[in-house]
């Protein structure tokens, strides 16, 4: 939820002067000769070929290290034209008046133009909106170059603070985009190892206060796991949830008998898919204001689904404990959590009702960016693939299959003509989700049997023949879907539409004409959408 973010420091101009950073740490001579030295070093033909050096940055000694042999291990800050390169630190290598080496992140001799367009009122009200409190001081407001990741670009660094907040805020100075949050309280015991059902042993952000050890993950927007103690979910049920307590920093033993271990795949899974939209499509939290999810874990849907469910309502996601008798375990893997995940992201995004085509195109969006969530993550004990939750049920069969939807017996391979109609008990929005699953998997695969299914034929992948379809990846696919639905669909938008919107999401991308807009035309009609 965006926050209203009361100014407290005054005079915050609409653009901050930009002040030289060159000499800032020479306080003395001898480290202003310090750092002359190693300049002359740095602009000697080896250290033009060994820096990725603009001619307008400039570094500043701040720690030396010397060996027994006299090498010089000398830390520098660099800065562009005036400005801080965040991120554009390096080591210097040197010994007896020789460069030897040079370590750095920054490549590339590409530099921002130093004109912002955003004021730094502005700039403060955007860092605002992501902050995990109530906003008592700005520390810090000026312009920087922000070159943590990727290609560098002007940003202002915004630091704000309450009673326990203080975090560091890159705002891009063009479009007010957050770029980076750095908090600056490191807490000792922040991680615990979670020993997991399905994803091995793993070690995951926490929350330790005092001697109480809890799921909560203060690097992704306050993630938080609660268990649900296999309660009925109605209006007490929040009375009797209670945390994941842990034992020491552990949670589990890898086994259904121990509840902490469903905490810890839920705990996981939900950090990997934050950790996949922020990567990926640069979203924070599912909201993008980079406040986390709450979770319950282990929890009873009552009849006639009992543990065996999943759900996300009111940006809370919860989750069952399975049905240990048919062979179904908790609701807690990657993509099932990414897939709830993304119910999060689509109501904060096109509000697709729930029914009819769009219900379908909801349900696929959550199954299209689970899957991506798996991929992603690249768990060797969970391999991803195009089927749906199949770790829920042990491996044996998942709940939907993305490339030939009606092996579950009840989804749609192809659109229907006149589309998917609201109240239709055979057109429940997870029948009609097949049509946007296999979309999407020819989109990205093209029609070629997946390993999990290589009994099928091109002919059996695709609804009107074309078997020649070549995919273009999943990554170009993902993004054009991402694109799709958090800046084209609407909240009653059908299959056809979603054909235009995604075509004219993959030209916006690729370009008008490109292989992929063609791609994506003939990914819908080879499910028979027009």
């Amino acid at each position: 939820m965006h926050k209203t973010l009361r100014l407290l420091a005054a005079g915050i101009s609409a653009a901050l002067a930009v002040s030289a950073s060159v000499g800032a740490h020479a306080a003395d001579a001898a480290h202003a000769a310090q750092t002359a030295r190693v300049n002359q070093l740095l602009s000697s033909p080896l250290g033009k070929t060994l820096l990725s050096r603009n001619a307008g940055d400039d570094f500043t000694v701040r720690s030396v290290i010397t060996d027994p042999d006299g090498t010089e291990h000398l830390r520098m800050d660099r800065s562009y034209r005036g400005l801080p390169v965040i991120g554009g630190d390096v080591v210097v290598k040197n010994r007896r008046g020789a460069l030897k080496g040079v370590m750095q992140m920054l490549r590339g001799l590409e530099r921002p133009l130093l004109v912002p367009t955003l004021s730094a009122e502005e700039a403060a009200i955007e860092a605002g909106v992501h902050f995990p409190g109530t906003v008592k001081a700005i520390a810090d407001h000026r312009l920087v170059v922000y070159a943590g990741r990727g290609k560098p670009a002007l940003a202002y660094q915004v630091q704000l603070l309450d009673e326990r907040h203080d975090v560091i805020y890159y705002i891009d100075a063009k479009n007010g985009k957050l770029l980076a949050a750095h908090s600056q309280i490191m807490t000792g015991h922040a991680y615990g190892v979670g020993k997991t059902l399905r994803h091995g042993q793993v070690v995951f952000p926490v929350d330790l206060t005092g001697t109480t050890w809890q799921l909560y993950d203060h690097t992704r927007g306050g993630n938080h796991v609660l268990d649900g103690r296999r309660n009925f979910v109605d209006a007490n049920f929040y009375k009797k949830a209670t945390i994941f307590p842990g034992l020491h920093g552990i949670w589990g033993d890898h086994t259904t008998n121990n509840a902490n271990s469903i905490g810890a795949d839920a705990h996981y899974a939900l950090a990997m898919t934050w950790d996949y939209y922020r990567d990926v499509h640069g979203r924070w939290g599912h909201a993008n204001n980079s406040v986390g999810m709450k979770v319950y874990a282990n929890v009873d849907f009552g009849p006639p689904s009992g543990g065996v469910q999943g759900q996300w309502y009111n940006d809370i996601m919860y989750l069952g404990y399975g049905n240990a008798a048919a062979g179904i375990g908790p609701i807690a893997s990657l993509d099932f959590i990414g897939h709830e995940f993304t119910h999060g992201v689509t109501m904060s995004t096109a509000k697709l009702v729930y029914a009819g085509d769009p219900g379908g195109l909801n349900e696929a969006s959550s199954d299209i960016m689970g899957t991506m969530v798996e991929f992603h993550t690249n768990n060797a004990l969970d391999p991803p693939d195009y089927l749906v939750s199949e770790q829920v049920r042990d491996n044996r069969y998942p709940f939907r299959w993305m490339y030939y939807p009606a092996y579950d017996g009840h989804s749609f391979n192809c659109w229907p003509a006149g589309g998917f109609q609201p109240g239709v008990a055979a057109h429940d929005p997870h029948a009609a989700s097949g049509v946007g699953n296999r979309f999407f998997y020819l989109l990205a695969e093209g029609a070629v049997a997946p390993p999990t299914s290589p009994e099928l034929t091109p002919a059996q992948l695709v609804c009107n023949g074309d078997t020649t379809l070549v995919g273009i990846g999943r990554e170009k696919a993902a993004k054009i879907w991402y694109r799709t639905l958090t800046a084209k669909l609407l909240s009653h938008s059908n299959y056809p539409h979603a054909k235009l919107a995604s075509i004219e999401a993959a030209g916006e991308l690729y370009g008008v004409n490109s292989i992929e807009q063609q791609t994506v035309a003939r990914a819908w009609s080879a499910v028979s959408v027009p």
